[in-house]
């Protein structure tokens, strides 16, 4: 079994925690949901919803930004995923529509067919998101440095709305490691306005738990000297 090296950049294992801890809650919500509920109906829906478009977005962008690089280490060395994300499309339009045609006309059929295919949606992701993370970062890690892997993910992160990279990093906060939270917070303070550095601190205190959040303002002041807050 491969496994991640944690000392180099990580340019897939953030938002592929963010994205599994959104499947996972949106399974959840789905496998307990009350039909008759129209507000956690309309809730669970609007989730799936944007679980749908943050999985095409980021399907789009390592087509764009990550696969030619892949490509330029080996003939076809992104096709495995490629193929995958053609399928992965077909998937979450279906999907999307299941959703609408549930908030239209809910019934508990429906919302059992429903939890099914996020089920199997996050089943085939996972395998999915295991190639790209071992395999394909491994790939990445021989043929690019740090400073180039981290320049890549920052032109990804620059093609975003600033809703799409809020509604990313919702899930990305919780689900990273301390080191994580901590690099991306320190990375933000290096390069980004004022105005999303907070926006970032709130969305972090927000969801993260108390003990995280302050741990997170600890590490902070500790590798800046104290010289600065979060919030």
């Amino acid at each position: 079994m491969s496994s991640l090296n944690s000392s180099r950049f990580d340019l897939y294992g953030p938002v592929h925690k963010g994205l599994r801890a959104l499947m996972a809650d949106t399974l959840q919500r789905f496998g307990s949901l009350d039909v008759d509920d129209a507000a956690q109906l309309e809730d669970a829906c609007n989730q799936a919803l944007e679980l749908c478009s943050l999985l095409r977005s980021h399907v789009d962008h390592e087509d764009e930004h990550i696969h030619p690089l892949l490509e330029r280490c080996r003939s076809g060395g992104a096709a495995q995923a490629a193929s995958e994300h053609v399928e992965h499309r077909r998937v979450l339009e279906v999907l999307a529509g299941e959703v609408r045609a549930l908030r239209a006309a809910p019934s508990t059929a429906a919302a059992d067919a429903l939890y099914q295919n996020l089920a199997e949606l996050m089943a085939d992701n996972l395998m999915h998101m295991r190639l790209e993370d071992l395999a394909y970062q491994n790939v990445l890690w021989q043929h690019y440095s740090d400073a180039e892997l981290a320049a890549l993910d920052g032109r990804i992160v620059g093609t975003l709305d600033p809703k799409e990279l809020m509604l990313f990093l919702r899930w990305m906060l919780p689900a990273m490691s301390p080191p994580q939270r901590l690099g991306l917070m320190l990375a933000l303070r290096a390069g980004a306005p004022t105005m999303v550095q907070l926006a970032v601190a709130r969305l972090a205190q927000q969801h993260l738990p108390a003990a995280a959040w302050q741990r997170l303002v600890r590490d902070l002041d500790a590798a800046q000297g104290g010289a600065a807050s979060v919030a």
